[in-house]
């Protein structure tokens, strides 16, 4: 599938209510609590002390945990569809 076709199936997949999978950071004064916090499990079974739940850090970018955008990152859907979940019109710069 070229880039311009994958592009234009992009286009027609309709958003729905986004769920993007946490990043968790292993840390020495970290511990298991966040599992109740975020009322879900933690990966592992070392010291948790942080969760990301939105990042677009280039080292630790959020992808999409489910849906046709499965696996896409916060940085693409922001380009593709900058209006749409921000609610206004912006200038990205390129290769986001």
């Amino acid at each position: 599938m070229s880039i311009t076709t994958k592009r234009h199936v992009t286009d027609e997949t309709p958003l729905y209510p986004l769920r993007f999978e946490p990043i968790y950071q292993y840390r020495l004064w970290g511990g298991r609590r966040l599992a109740d916090l975020l009322t879900a499990p933690l990966p592992g079974d070392g010291p948790i002390g942080e969760a990301w739940l939105l990042s677009d850090r280039d080292d630790h970018t959020s992808r999409v945990a489910d849906g046709p955008l499965k696996g896409r990152s916060i940085g693409q859907l922001l380009h593709q569809w900058t209006e749409q979940l921000l609610g206004l019109e912006i200038s990205l710069p390129e290769g986001n």
